[in-house]
């Protein structure tokens, strides 16, 4: 009997230590923890994952000016989760059936995104509309949520059918939600990649006007110091170039921006933003790649340092490694 009464310290000190073990395992796969920050999710494009990183199960905003690209970097955020090396997500897309040029947009996902089989058109996404895909048995882990629309009923109603299946949901798959939009600019969202029309005319794709978009994520416990500084020292450096933009000014040899050295690093570093997208290969001919967070840091940070002052700004354009030095 002494030796048994004796043991139930123990005991319970072992259940209290597993029970613990169990909780934070739960945690740290409940936020999707990677190397690169917890919560992050990777998508390769450059400027997204270094200025405007997606948080996985947030929500995220997609919109801008008509004729930024909004829907095309759309569709190319859902072809590279779709195709994500690290872990692939199940995409999901509701198309508003009030869509002006709906019948377009319905051929281009099924030509450009030929492996996301779930795409619906409906006047209004439900809870029970979302629960029905997202329970279906499946090996994927993470689940990516898009809705195209211009109208705002539309997305707002979404929005509530989001919330309400996260509070009820039965699929065990982290949920991260596109709202792809265009002139709207709703609050409530974790990150926001809003686009300009004016970098779209210069070719910079994608076209993030960098004063306007923004991301929780960018200020993680996970995400390393390193990754923060570079990311603000060039977004500082590029909203200056933002700020005096105009219509033919990143071609202009004689304006001040690429005319004086102490200046052409941020012309650079804008034109870098740009890389070619999986989905516009076929049709651009420019090879597309998944760049890794770490390159990203390493090159923009070297853009910046002045390293390549002698190489021409427009060198830098759809590039997805820094451009090699001609002779």
């Amino acid at each position: 009997m002494a030796v048994f009464v004796v043991s139930i310290p123990i005991v319970l000190v072992v259940l209290v230590v597993f029970v613990g073990i169990v909780f934070a395992l739960f945690v740290l796969i409940r936020k999707g923890t990677n190397q690169h920050g917890s919560g992050i999710v990777e998508t390769g494009l450059k400027a997204v994952d270094l200025f405007v990183p997606i948080p996985l199960g947030g929500d995220v905003l997609l919109s801008g000016e008509p004729h930024a690209g909004v829907r095309v970097l759309g569709t190319e955020l859902a072809f590279r989760l779709a195709n994500s090396p690290r872990q692939p997500f199940r995409v999901i897309m509701f198309l508003d059936s009030e869509l002006d040029d709906l019948e377009n947009v319905c051929k281009e996902l099924r030509e450009t995104l030929p492996m996301v089989k779930q795409i619906f058109i409906a006047p209004v996404v439900t809870a029970e509309d979302i629960r029905q895909q997202r329970v279906q048995a499946s090996v994927f882990k993470q689940d990516a949520l898009f809705a195209i629309s211009k109208n705002a009923r539309f997305l707002h109603e979404f929005r509530q059918a989001v919330k309400s299946d996260r509070q009820s949901s039965q699929s065990a798959a982290a949920l991260t939600t596109f709202t792809v939009t265009e002139s709207l600019s709703p609050e409530g969202f974790e990150a926001k990649l809003i686009s300009s029309s004016l970098l779209a005319k210069e070719a910079v794709y994608p076209a993030l006007d960098l004063r306007h978009s923004f991301s929780s994520a960018s200020s993680l416990p996970g995400v390393k110091a390193r990754r923060q500084r570079v990311a603000n020292s060039v977004r500082t450096a590029v909203v200056e170039v933002l700020e005096n933009l105009h219509p033919g000014a990143l071609n202009d040899e004689s304006w001040s921006f690429n005319a004086d050295p102490a200046k052409r690093a941020a012309v650079q570093a804008i034109r870098f933003m740009s890389q070619p997208y999986f989905t516009a290969e076929p049709y651009t001919g420019l090879k597309s790649a998944n760049v890794p967070v770490a390159d990203t840091i390493k090159n923009f940070e070297a853009i910046l340092s002045g390293r390549f002052l002698d190489r021409p700004p427009r060198s830098f354009q759809f590039q997805n490694a820094l451009p090699p030095k001609t002779s």
